[in-house]
Formats: structure tokens, sequence, C-alpha cells
């Protein structure tokens, strides 16, 4: 009697092998790449947490807050929040270099990547790597200069605007934002191929929620048109006590302008700011 033993797989098995390994890759690879995000969430807290810190040491060393629009030393034009910051992140080279050249067209300086101000999950597109920026500051209502409105201003005018600082603040400093995550942010030098106003008129007007800052607006809206990421359902804050939290993007929008108001009563936001609503 003869036996004729197969020596492969049929055309049907193939197929049938096939499939199941692709329903199992269905269902690993999302898997994965959800099981790298709660890491790409804490390297944010800790960037976020090291800007509130070098916030601070700016604070101590000048008295101040550097403004979201600043006049540095040296440098003829304006520069953004994020270039007084450089000796207190350890970049005191770019610190260097801004002085120097008294010019923010040094392609070093432009192409550099700070990754303290980059986002793991919302990197930036080779083609917009220049200055790239996830985080914005606290502008309050942007335009207004009024001390309980907001914690950073533009110091570029010429009637010097208030100083808030971290240590006085009515509603405390644990209640009120200092900067957060906002897919709109960036860059924090919107032209680096140019030696023109580093925020020039054609950015200037979105330098505050679509560029550097995020703002609060009184009549209202959504908390995700100027705080949001990719980490889905919120975006990593900083509070001006330096501490960092997750902040939902489906609280009301008036505990929104409660934590963007240092002194919310003399801002004319109604109510109080209760425990566990953010």
């Amino acid at each position: 009697m003869n036996c004729h033993r197969s020596k492969g797989l049929t055309a049907v098995e193939v197929l049938a092998l096939i499939v199941v390994l692709g329903l199992v890759l269905a269902v690993l690879v999302p898997w994965c790449f959800d099981g790298r995000e709660p890491g790409r969430r804490a390297q944010c807290l800790s960037n976020s947490h090291q800007m509130a810190i070098a916030f601070k040491n700016y604070e101590m060393t000048t008295r101040s807050l550097p403004g979201w629009k600043h006049n540095l030393d040296k440098i003829a034009v304006p520069v953004s929040w994020v270039p007084p910051l450089f000796p207190y992140l350890d970049r005191p080279d770019l610190a260097d270099l801004w002085k120097k050249k008294g010019t923010p067209s040094d392609t070093v300086l432009v192409n550099s990547k700070l990754t303290v101000l980059i986002c793991p999950s919302n990197p930036p597109a080779k083609d917009t790597a220049i200055a790239a920026l996830a985080y914005t500051v606290n502008c309050g209502q942007g335009t207004n200069t009024r001390a309980c409105d907001g914690v950073f201003f533009d110091r570029t005018i010429a009637d010097p605007p208030p100083v808030v600082l971290p240590s006085d603040i009515p509603d405390g400093a644990a209640c009120t934002l200092l900067l957060g995550e906002s897919l709109y942010a960036g860059p924090w030098h919107p032209d680096g191929k140019t030696a023109t106003d580093i925020l020039p008129s054609a950015v200037a007007a979105n330098a505050r929620e679509g560029g550097v800052g995020c703002i609060w607006e009184a009549d209202g809206g959504k908390v995700t048109e100027h705080l949001n990421s990719h980490h889905g359902g919120g975006a990593v804050v900083s509070f001006c006590d330096g501490s960092q939290k997750f902040l939902r993007d489906d609280i009301d929008y008036t505990v929104y302008q409660h934590l963007m108001t240092p002194d919310s009563a003399a801002a004319g936001i109604a109510g109080t700011l209760q425990a566990g609503s953010y």
C-alpha cells in the first residue's frame, strides 16, 4: 500500500494563515503604539516641569517673567518668551549666540532643536522643524493688560504692562495656569530665514493663541480652542507654583477662565473655583 504524505501547505491553508496573521497584527500593532503613549505623556510632563522651573529661576533672578513678546538685551528686534529662558534651560551656548549676533537670523539659532520645547506625541514635521514649539504661555485676554487677566504680557510696548509674579497671585499660584500644550503652538521663531522682527506683523496677530501663547475669551468658548494635545482627552499644563497636571478638555469653560486669571474676581469671572473641577 502506498502512503502519500503532503510536502507543503495547500493554497487554502496558506490563505487561512495569512488571514490569521493579519488579524493578530491588527490587534497587536495598535496595542504596541498605545503602550508607548504613557511614556510620551510622562516625557511631556517632564518637559513642562523643566520649563516651569526655568521660569521660576528667571523670576528669582529678574523679579519678573519674560513677556510673550520680549525685548532681549542687545537684540534689535523683539523675541518670544523662549530666548530669555535659554540660560535657565541649560543652553548658555544659545544665550551667548543671541548676545553676540544681535539678530535672530543666525542659522545655528533658528535650526536649534530644543527637545524640552517639543512634545514626543506631537513631533514636528521635517519641513517645519525650525524653532519647533509645542507649549504656549498664559497671555490672559491677549490685548488686555490688566494684571488680573493673565501672567504674560507684551513687554515691547512703550507703556509697560503690569508684572505678575507667581509668588504674589490673589487666587493662588497653584490655581493659576503658567503654560500648557497646544497643537496651535509655534514656532518660537516664526521666520528663521530673515533678520526681521522675530514676531513679524503677519504672525503677530496670531502670536498669542496661534503662536507662543494661549488666551481666554470673556464670552466663553471651548477649552480645546486654546489648549489641546495628541495625548487624547486633554493636555499637559503647568501651574504658577511649578506643579504639573493633565488638564481635561471637557472642563467647563468658566473653570478654564478661573485657571487663566490670577485674580478671578477682579477679572469679572463669576463664582469660585471648586476643588476637583479640573
